[in-house]
């Protein structure tokens, strides 16, 4: 499945290239640490010898490295721009953080334990007593490749250039952040948080916004090399060619050292090489035309680990919650309220005229309000996509708003059948969140296979309304054969219970732009996951994007649903489509246990009850249609050594996703 999100709706029209975001963008990788996080130092080394070593042994190698060479990787996915490679722009899928780990560093990591923070860029955190402060100490002396300091000014131009009017990480991360600001030196930075986290600094050893570049490629409209302060770099904006490959250079001035005082990176170049289909990187690796092999196919990744011509691992048994194949869907029938803002609202405020209550309550899913504010705007904010026309059309219905039709295609789809047909027998098929061994997991009640029963639900759908057929169109990411397996299995299921499954295949980022936008009506996807939950909460959150006491207010002080919480009972909320929440599911439950759970320190009950209450929700809501949990699976040529044996601080660090670092790779 596709994992990377890029785009923006303005004026009724997708615009691909101006915002774009990972959807995993902010995840981080928080384990059980009670009372905050645990810093390098701080817990027994055991690392190597314990089972978290046992974990990570496949491709490490303690030897004394050979110098120079190159290295090629591959990534199933691209950046739209050069501006797009910066973790603020919030352009990388899983696979991209190779190159964006290779260009820049951030503040922190995560050890190979799942739990341990360990020191990058940042040194050091330290929050206030309800975790709702926390005060971070930076590196001194560091450079990045064109010269410039790296320091709290930096870190706080990263954090803007997140703002609202450049990218949609600023919405995603406005109802966390309230503030970042330069401390009392040039090395310390204060993070104001909009509401207590207890995970904070998680989200800065994972989430590509921590990946800190120059602030001159920040810049709207930057198009010249990408610059970091990372192990390689680029030497001309030529060495990118879009969905080919990216050609970086070693760093000879990179200020970190291995743990014998010799000068990173150990290798001359890193090439990564876009490959989309899973099976053809296999089948590279294999041929020698690239060294490493990157893959989310399950099947995929068991032919790689019964290859004894290579060497192979996967992140199954890793200390994390793994990410979810699933069918994501628009609950609501509107575009993304952000977006539906900028393009209606936001000329008014501009000239600093009142908003009208029309565009007020078209915001807020007024189909009458949405007709009558896109006849005259162009920007009909109801509405789904036409099997027809394959386009956005404000006069089709969108079925995905009834939950029963949402329940029934759960119910249409046979779990095992769809892992012996799809995953080629490989794979494990979810029912929500977690996998069935974590603490977090509780039986959810999710919805089983009884396609009499979705049959049943459909009759009555299309009675109830009036309906001769029941039509929805499913995007999908062109390019991966496993992705075509789903498609199609998951089109004949359906048509079993009565819903005709049309398919609109589109280009990674295009798909992802268009939910993103919410100009669709569903689409497959892989998201979620990590050793923690926490930083899946800007999926979740419920927060409507206007109101004036809603963290992201936009101008709107009439808005018409003001009391969003006001009375702190989260029960006058609109079902409006959310900034950044791709499903437009909006529940004020899931909304007060997210925010308890975030203040609560990992591992205790209520951080963990609270989490098992939003996963049995979705279950019972039927918010997402859940498929196969995804399993990463890297290859090696067997000259590749220490591919997976980066040490920071003397620890193995855990590579969320695939999400390799090479400055101490090196060919035999």
């Amino acid at each position: 499945m596709v994992e990377t999100a890029q785009g923006n709706f303005t004026g009724g029209k997708q615009n691909k290239m101006s915002l774009e975001m990972d959807r995993r963008s902010f995840l981080t990788n928080s384990a059980a640490t009670i009372g905050g996080v645990a810093m390098a130092g701080t817990v027994v080394d055991s690392l190597i010898a314990g089972s978290a070593g046992a974990a990570t042994a496949v491709g490490i190698n303690t030897g004394t490295p050979k110098l120079g060479g190159t290295l090629t990787v591959s990534t199933n996915g691209d950046a739209l721009s050069l501006i797009a490679f910066s973790g603020p722009k919030g352009s990388w899928g899983a696979s991209h953080y190779v190159r964006g780990k290779a260009i820049y560093d951030g503040l922190f990591e995560v050890a190979a334990d799942g739990k341990t923070v360990l020191p990058m860029l940042a040194t050091g955190i330290t929050p206030n007593q309800n975790f709702s402060v926390w005060t971070m100490q930076l590196r001194q002396d560091v450079k990045f490749h064109n010269g410039t300091a790296f320091n709290a000014d930096v870190v706080v131009k990263n954090y803007q250039a997140c703002g609202l009017d450049n990218s949609p990480v600023g919405p995603a991360i406005a109802p966390l952040v309230k503030s970042v600001v330069k401390g009392s030196n040039d090395y310390e930075v204060i993070y104001n948080l909009v509401i207590p986290i207890a995970a904070w600094p998680l989200s800065l050893a994972a989430s590509q916004i921590a990946y800190q570049a120059e602030p001159s490629t920040l810049v709207k409209g930057y198009n010249d090399v990408a610059i970091g302060t990372g192990p390689f770099k680029m030497v001309s904006a030529s060495d990118w060619v879009y969905n080919d490959h990216c050609t970086l250079a070693k760093n000879t001035n990179y200020w970190r050292t291995d743990a014998k005082g010799r000068k990173l990176p150990y290798l001359d170049k890193l090439v990564i090489k876009v490959i989309l289909d899973d099976e053809a990187a296999y089948q590279a690796v294999q041929a020698g035309s690239v060294d490493i092999a990157y893959t989310t196919d399950s099947n995929v990744a068991a032919k790689m680990m019964g290859n004894k011509n290579l060497v192979a691992r996967t992140d199954e048994h890793d200390p994390r919650e793994p990410a979810t194949n699933y069918w994501l869907m628009n609950t609501t029938g509107t575009v993304n309220q952000y977006g539906a803002w900028a393009a209606a609202a936001l000329p008014y405020i501009l000239k600093g005229a009142a908003v009208p209550t029309s565009v007020q309550l078209a915001l807020a899913g007024d189909k009458t309000a949405s007709a009558a504010v896109g006849a005259a705007t162009g920007t009909y904010i109801a509405g789904a996509v036409n099997p027809s026309t394959l386009a956005w059309d404000h006069t089709y219905t969108n079925h995905l708003t009834d939950s029963s039709i949402r329940k029934a295609i759960i119910q249409a789809i046979d779990p095992k059948a769809y892992v012996k047909t799809v995953a080629l027998g490989h794979g494990t098929f979810a029912d929500g969140i977690f996998k069935k061994t974590s603490a977090f997991y509780q039986n959810p009640q999710y919805p089983t296979f009884n396609p009499s029963a979705a049959k049943k639900a459909v009759n009555a759908y299309k009675t109830k309304h009036n309906l001769s057929d029941v039509t929805v169109v499913l995007d999908y990411p062109t390019g991966s054969a496993a992705v075509t397996r789903a498609f199609t299995f998951l089109q004949a299921s359906c048509k079993t219970v009565g819903i005709t499954v049309v398919g609109r295949p589109l280009e990674s980022g295009v798909e992802i732009a268009n939910f993103i936008s919410g100009v669709e009506t569903s689409a497959l996807t892989f998201q979620f996951g990590g050793v923690d939950q926490s930083f899946n909460y800007i999926w979740w959150n419920s927060v409507p994007a206007a109101g004036s006491n809603v963290p992201l207010g936009l101008g709107l002080p009439a808005w018409p649903y003001t009391n969003y919480a006001g009375k702190g009972d989260y029960t006058t909320s609109p079902n409006v489509a959310g900034a950044v929440n791709f499903q437009h599911q909006n529940n004020p439950v899931i909304q007060r246990v997210m925010q308890q759970a975030l203040a609560a320190p990992g591992g205790s009950s209520q951080h963990v009850t609270n989490w098992q209450a939003v996963n049995n929700t979705f279950a019972s809501e039927a918010t997402y249609v859940f498929l196969d949990t995804v399993v990463t699976g890297l290859a090696a040529s067997k000259k590749v050594q220490n591919w997976m044996g980066r040490q920071v601080a003397g620890k193995l660090y855990l590579p969320q996703g695939g999400s390799l670092s090479y400055d101490q790779a090196w060919k035999a």
